[in-house]
């Protein structure tokens, strides 16, 4: 029943300096740096604490043989037997800030840690700005929400989270799990979270002559991930990203910068965005996670498709659950999924009954037979190798998946949609459903025409009076009509065309020049314009392509290109 109550009006500051920290009589000295270090364990306790401004932490170390734990901010309620009832609670008004420089492949380092035990008890941590990590060694999280024993765990963040890395480990920008029955985590962000940095490949181990009775089962784990969400027996993990996106993309540096590693693969770009799996014994669990932009009341103003969105630098969305798995898992998102090898990757015990997913557009991969997929799973080859295959059962997931069907708003006409239904407060249809576009011109207006698409603007079917389309396979259907007045010309396309914002878009010449230029070129160009990708010139080496930082998808030198948003690009040269 003890009660504490702590107050900062301004920062906490915190900054560690150790040197040859090592093994000592064969202890293991254990290194423990916080910002914050809250616990309210004992049966009806209670521990609050409020800073009015930021927390930040820096540690600098050396010694590779010391276990080291970062943690920006660290919260417990509750025991570890779940034997008693404790409340606790920080407020951060601003920032949780933690950067750390360490020889220690034993690091752990946390922005924000919150656990809670025991049925009863309960976590709440409240952040009003940016979670930030940036760490050269070990392992680490943004955040990290969890809860055993029936407890309860309550995170806001309320301007995104950031976690930049490098070397080896296991990353993850935002992680929560509920490891029990009864047990909870609510974790919501507003903006970004975003996992980046670089990271050294690993040699290839793949043999061809390898024994295929020596194949094993497909490799599922993912070590990279800007959100992992893990749900044990009866547990409950409800995740919302507000107004922002998740993105999982790490640059993997190149072999001939890896000089520990010369067999190491080619330059190019690892992570998820998003993974949720169970635990190995759990039956019963349930994960929501919600991407979405809702302040879109206006469409007109194309402000929906700018956040919600899943990406990857491998896969956009994965999901991992066990053979006798009932675990229920609902991912909606308002933007699109995409992933530079594959959107959405599953194992084989998913399917369209536990995974109810809902997007406004998936991006397919194409294989090189010209085939699109949408979802895949990992299968062995016979050398032992992981590759993805789309089977009966990724198509029947397909098939279930709702697309938001988004209808652009215009004051001189009313436009309703047939052929849709309603979900979690969208209209959705599934691939191939036909969807009905019907428009109301108000009095001294007429229909000039019907389009799909935001940008470019492809005209809808026509047939007995009414406009309609087919929802394509990755769905992205946005519903627009062009509406014209009595009495005045008829306007060409480009002048009824909403004014677009200027983004940047980043061309990072990577050791190579551009019209004398050299270094990182930053161009502002409207959203939507068109541009030609131009060719790039290196002493000693010849220009490949053009790479999307993001996604890794390639473009060589005179394709057609079209900004839909801030973008950076790579220059690759062979």
């Amino acid at each position: 029943d003890s009660t504490i109550g702590i107050t900062v009006e301004g920062d906490v500051n915190v900054s560690s300096v150790s040197e040859n920290v090592s093994t000592l009589s064969g202890d293991d000295p254990v290194t423990q740096t916080y910002g914050i270090y809250e616990d309210s364990c004992g049966d009806g306790s209670t521990a609050e604490v409020s800073v009015g401004k930021s927390v930040t932490v820096q540690v600098q170390s050396s010694g590779e043989e010391s276990p080291q734990y970062v943690e920006g901010v660290s919260v417990n309620s509750g025991n570890r037997s779940g034997e008693t009832q404790g409340t606790a609670k920080v407020t951060v008004g601003e920032d949780v800030n933690v950067t750390v420089s360490s020889d220690s492949a034993d690091l752990n380092a946390v922005g924000v840690a919150a656990h809670s035990d025991g049925e009863g008890s309960r976590t709440e941590v409240q952040v009003g700005g940016t979670v930030s990590v940036q760490t050269n060694n070990g392992s680490s999280s943004g955040v990290s929400a969890d809860a055993s024993y029936g407890g309860a765990v309550d995170v806001t963040i309320g301007n995104g989270v950031t976690l930049s890395v490098e070397e080896e480990g296991i990353h993850s920008a935002v992680y929560a799990d509920a490891q029990d029955e009864g047990s909870q985590v609510d974790l919501t962000v507003t903006g970004n979270v975003t996992l980046g940095g670089t990271k050294k490949p690993v040699n290839d181990d793949y043999d061809e002559n390898a024994d295929p009775s020596a194949a094993g089962e497909p490799d599922y784990s993912v070590e990279d991930a800007a959100l992992r969400a893990i749900v044990g027996d009866g547990g409950v993990i409800n995740i919302s990203i507000n107004e922002g996106n998740i993105i999982g993309s790490i640059e993997m540096i190149p072999a001939a910068e890896n000089e520990g590693n010369p067999g190491s693969a080619e330059a190019g770009f690892t992570g998820t965005g998003v993974v949720i799996e169970d635990e190995p014994d759990s039956v019963t669990g349930t994960v929501t996670v919600r991407v979405e932009d809702r302040d879109g009341e206006d469409e007109s103003t194309g402000e929906f498709f700018d956040n919600g969105n899943i990406s990857g630098g491998d896969t956009g969305l994965q999901v991992i659950l066990n053979e006798n798995s009932e675990t229920t898992v609902n991912v909606v998102t308002s933007g699109t999924i995409s992933g530079g090898y594959t959107p959405v990757m599953v194992n084989e015990n998913v399917t369209e009954d536990n995974l109810k997913l809902t997007a406004w557009e998936i991006v397919p991969t194409e294989t090189a037979d010209g085939e699109k997929h949408v979802v895949q799973t990992l299968e062995k080859t016979d050398g032992g190798m992981d590759i993805a295959v789309s089977t009966e059962t990724t198509r029947k997931i397909e098939e279930s998946i709702r697309y938001i069907i988004k209808v652009e708003a215009n004051e001189n006409a009313v436009r309703t949609t047939c052929g849709t239904t309603e979900y979690e407060g969208y209209n959705v249809a599934r691939e191939g459903d036909r969807v009905t576009l019907k428009i109301n011109a108000s009095d001294g207006y007429y229909i000039e025409g019907a389009y799909n698409g935001l940008g470019e603007r492809i005209p809808l079917q026509y047939a007995n009076g009414e406009y309609y389309i087919d929802v394509p396979r990755g769905g992205g259907v946005y519903l627009s009509a062009r509406i014209g007045k009595h009495g005045e010309e008829v306007k060409e396309e480009k002048t009824v065309m909403k004014e677009q914002p200027q983004v940047t878009v980043i061309f990072d010449l990577n050791g190579g020049k551009l019209k004398n230029q050299t270094g990182v070129i930053e161009k502002k160009i409207r959203n939507l314009n068109e541009f030609y990708f131009a060719e790039a010139e290196k002493e000693g080496a010849v220009f490949k392509c053009w790479r999307d930082k993001n996604t890794g998808e390639e473009f060589r030198a005179g394709t057609k290109y079209k900004v839909r948003g801030a973008v950076s690009f790579m220059a690759i040269w062979e």
